[in-house]
């Protein structure tokens, strides 16, 4: 009889270790819907949309500094010049909008360390501020928040 209340016991504590155990993999499971593998295609397909993008800002943003800026209208016909600063902008526009979805979206990829796949939320933030957050927001800087008339220097700072 003792045995059989020990037994009873024990089978319980099983019981709600196990349910507890199913709860944390539900709730692990449930971050993990929202997270991005680091070697997901739509993930390096966006990395590669990044990098094209990134490139060619690097070449459209000193050109439009120079060709289209403040004196620009003496080189080029009014209306040129108007198409392609206007064209410039927008595209520069894209590359900022693009970079600051990169940004929430490093949040919610995971990483390899030793080996191993960090998919942990907390972890996985942490690991990116202090790692590459800062850089990524100067980077990322809309220059539609820049106050007026430092376009130039942010632009500047955006492409160092």
């Amino acid at each position: 009889p003792r045995d059989s209340g020990a037994s009873t016991k024990r089978v319980s504590e099983i019981t709600r270790a196990s349910l507890n155990l199913t709860a944390a993999n539900q709730q692990v499971e449930k971050h993990r819907r929202c997270l991005i593998m680091p070697n997901d295609r739509c993930r390096l397909f966006f990395d590669m949309l990044v990098v094209v993008v990134t490139v060619f800002a690097t070449i459209i943003a000193p050109l439009g500094f120079v060709y289209f800026g403040a004196h620009a209208d003496i080189a080029f016909e009014v209306e040129q010049v108007g198409f392609l600063r206007e064209a410039a902008d927008m595209f520069l526009h894209f590359a900022d909008a693009l970079w600051i979805l990169e940004i929430v979206l490093n949040f919610r990829t995971a990483y390899a360390a030793r080996g191993t796949i960090i998919s942990d939320p907390w972890q996985i933030a942490t690991h990116y501020a202090s790692t590459w957050l800062v850089v990524d927001i100067v980077a990322a800087w809309p220059l539609l928040l820049s106050p007026q008339g430092s376009e130039g220097p942010m632009l500047i700072i955006k492409l160092l």
